[in-house]
């Protein structure tokens, strides 16, 4: 499957140190570079970035000065993140890419755009915004990804997510990832397809790493503070710890934060900035606990 790539993508396989693909990826990659629409589900940690960015650089025509492709994803974090990896995959490829997310300089996304990349990663409203402003053509699109597809199809991005979809080429090809898929998604997923394959991975041996261990503690609402307060205070410990709700999110960093301890939030109300600095933080091990809505747990 992958000797059927560009000698440059086999390179960089080769370079990576990847014995094999995974399933999503041995199953995707030859479905999407035969053209065919693609709503894929495959649970997280199991290669779906590389599953759709391989065959997207193997179909671009770095000749061409036009955009091609159109990766969205719903967190700007994530959109960084697929976007690094292009950086890395598509070293030497001759194909230009950019990043252009919420939140973000307008004036220096346009300056990016002047370089006519052939992709853009993206989050769906700064897109839309641009395409409005025909600051984004998208008459030459031939490939629309949906990373994180049922965080892309919720009431609050479906309309934008439809609108850009509709401003591509009408023989466009379109691919949707998700590491859940309800009905609901589906049904929207094939609305937006035409004749879409449907694959479904439950389980990837070869991308899981090591034993874990799945622990639950059941509480009552109130205590919730002071068990994340004991997990926080575990030596060496760096956790991560998910809440829906914004305002509940403040408020378990205002009392956490009383008790001196090193927490860091993470939510989409946060300017980039600001969420850039949290990130790097967790990362640097400066803070021991990171309290994030669910949209940025993707990825």
């Amino acid at each position: 499957m992958l000797n059927t790539l560009k000698p440059y993508l086999q390179a960089a396989w080769e370079k990576s140190g990847f014995q094999q693909p995974t399933s999503i990826q041995a199953a995707a990659i030859p479905m999407i570079l035969e053209g065919k629409d693609l709503i894929a589900e495959s649970p997280t940690g199991t290669g779906k970035t590389l599953a759709y960015l391989l065959p997207l650089l193997d179909k671009m025509d770095p000749s061409l000065q036009s955009l091609q492709a159109i990766v969205l994803a719903s967190s700007q974090e994530l959109v960084m993140q697929v976007y690094q990896e292009f950086q890395k995959w598509s070293e030497g490829s001759g194909i230009r890419g950019t990043s252009i997310i919420g939140g973000a300089n307008m004036k220096r996304q346009l300056e990016k755009l002047k370089k006519r990349p052939h992709v853009i990663f993206a989050t769906p409203g700064r897109l839309l915004e641009l395409i409005k402003q025909k600051k984004v053509k998208m008459h030459e699109v031939k490939l629309v990804v949906l990373d994180e597809g049922d965080q892309l199809l919720i009431h609050e991005h479906l309309n934008t997510v439809q609108n850009i979809v509709k401003s591509t080429m009408s023989d466009r090809q379109v691919v949707l990832f998700s590491a859940t898929m309800k009905p609901a998604t589906e049904k929207l997923a094939k609305d937006m397809t035409k004749d879409p394959e449907v694959l479904r991975i439950e389980k990837d041996e070869l991308a899981s790493s090591g034993e874990v261990e799945h622990i639950y503690f059941s509480c009552e609402p109130r205590d919730k503070i002071k068990l994340l307060e004991k997990i926080t205070r575990l030596e060496n410990s760096k956790s991560l710890a998910f809440i829906n709700d914004i305002g509940e999110i403040e408020v378990f960093k205002e009392k956490l934060h009383f008790k001196e301890l090193s927490i860091g939030i993470l939510h989409s109300d946060m300017k980039k900035l600001e969420r850039q600095t949290a990130l790097k933080s967790f990362r640097d091990g400066k803070m021991s606990m990171l309290i994030a809505t669910d949209v940025a747990a993707r990825g």
